[in-house]
């Protein structure tokens, strides 16, 4: 069992140059275990444990299923699976995608908060929409340390802008200056116990019927009410923030209307084929009806080409503020 501080980092788009300046800070003898989790294509050849190496004094090595947590070592979640934390060792698991994503950071910080609690140090760094989010809220409701890059510094700001907006982060600042704080975090150890940082409520969470489907599966979606960000998961484990939910029903939009124009193309070909047979044989009533019917076909079309050309925009953050949080 890791004696020390458990430090949990996450980050997306933008995150490798942000990894790069934060660990490049972390003393060689640091107290405490380190595990990273950066979204990657599930195709990829991770190269991350080797960027982290040349960046600062921690081994760093993509991690093993079962391996022990050792202070002063770092691991990186591999392609295509999360990593998570169960007592003394990490697990490299192939679970359901959250937030679209596998390795995903939500269940990393959700595990080692429950398992390390106030030893726990998450950080937020730079990415798009907002996974770590609900993980960062969970290790500030279990005693645990909050570090959130500077929005500012990022070059992708919509996690730590996120996270911001939902938990009540302890330090704020640049990557450079982020490793100095782990650094002395990590030196004072458990976090003294006081009145946990967060707002979500220590009764069970209740699961609402949300009357959508999953983009990923199809299957009905559940609402989590145990507090921020809004969060839903379906019967197989797929589960989304609101954020992460509103860009997946976008992309499975897009793919639905390309499956019916597909769809029209190849109803149109078919109508062609039989135009000409009715052609050949003097059908001149038939022949009129496909003519018809390829013309409302080709009009179809080019609906659903303008469809999948201007997709529905975003409202802007405010909007979308007001409308989640004032009554209507």
């Amino acid at each position: 069992m890791l004696h020390g501080s458990l430090v949990v980092i996450g980050a997306s788009a933008g995150g490798v140059e942000s990894l790069r300046r934060l660990v490049a800070q972390f003393p060689p003898d640091l107290p405490a275990a380190v595990a990273v989790v950066l979204h990657l294509s599930p195709t990829s050849k991770s190269m991350l444990a080797a960027i982290r190496s040349r960046s600062g004094p921690l081994p760093a090595h993509q991690a093993v299923d079962g391996e022990p947590l050792e202070a002063g070592t770092m691991v990186v979640a591999p392609p295509d699976h999360h990593l998570v934390v169960e007592a003394g060792v990490f697990r490299v698991v192939r679970g359901p995608t959250e937030n679209s994503s596998r390795p995903a950071i939500d269940p990393l910080f959700r595990t080692a908060a429950q398992i390390y609690g106030n030893r726990t140090i998450g950080v937020v760094l730079s990415g798009s929409l907002d996974d770590g989010t609900a993980g960062l809220f969970e290790v500030k409701r279990r005693g645990g340390w909050t570090l959130v890059q500077d929005p500012q510094d990022a070059l992708h700001p919509d996690m730590p802008l996120s996270a911001l907006e939902h938990v009540a982060v302890d330090i704020v600042a640049d990557c450079s200056a982020l490793g100095h704080h782990i650094a002395k975090l990590a030196q004072l150890g458990a976090r003294p116990v006081g009145k946990p940082g967060g707002t979500r409520s220590e009764d069970p969470a209740r699961t609402l019927p949300s009357g959508m489907s999953c983009p990923d599966c199809s299957g009905q979606l559940w609402e989590i009410d145990d507090g921020e960000p809004l969060r839903y998961r379906c019967r197989v484990g797929h589960e989304w923030t609101g954020k992460a939910l509103v860009a997946g029903q976008e992309r499975a939009l897009e793919n639905a209307l390309w499956a019916s124009l597909r769809m029209v193309g190849e109803r149109a070909q078919l109508t062609e084929r039989m135009l000409d047979r009715a052609q050949e044989r003097d059908q001149h009533h038939v022949a009129r009806l496909l003519r018809t019917r390829l013309d409302e076909l080709a009009a179809e079309a080019q609906l659903l080409e303008t469809a999948i050309g201007n997709p529905v925009s975003y409202l802007p953050e405010d909007l979308t503020a007001a409308l989640v949080d004032e009554p209507g």
